[in-house]
């Protein structure tokens, strides 16, 4: 009888990743791209609030609140589509 045999891979192994010198420049450069994007975003909201705040403090008028905008646009739609209306020549079939 033949006696079995054993073969081992490394394909069928699953390796670790090893450290190299690379591994603190990726987490570097990971957590520096974060921190960009988040103060990024940060003083983008900040420098739209002073914008409308400085704006709103020298014209002295205040913000619409979104209700009043929604308001006025539908009165603006309504106000075409009446002069549409009576623009167009009423034909009367004989």
């Amino acid at each position: 009888a033949a006696t079995p045999i054993t073969l081992y891979s490394s394909s069928l192994l699953l390796l670790p990743p090893v450290p190299d010198m690379s591994m603190p420049f990726n987490v570097i450069s990971l957590s520096c791209t974060l921190w960009a994007f988040v103060l990024g975003s940060l003083l983008n909201i900040l420098t739209k609030r002073a914008t409308e705040s400085v704006k709103t403090d020298f014209t002295g008028e205040k913000e619409k609140r979104p209700i009043d905008k929604l308001r006025d646009k539908l009165k603006d739609k309504i106000g075409r589509l009446k002069r549409v209306i009576k623009k167009e020549p009423t034909t009367k079939a004989p």
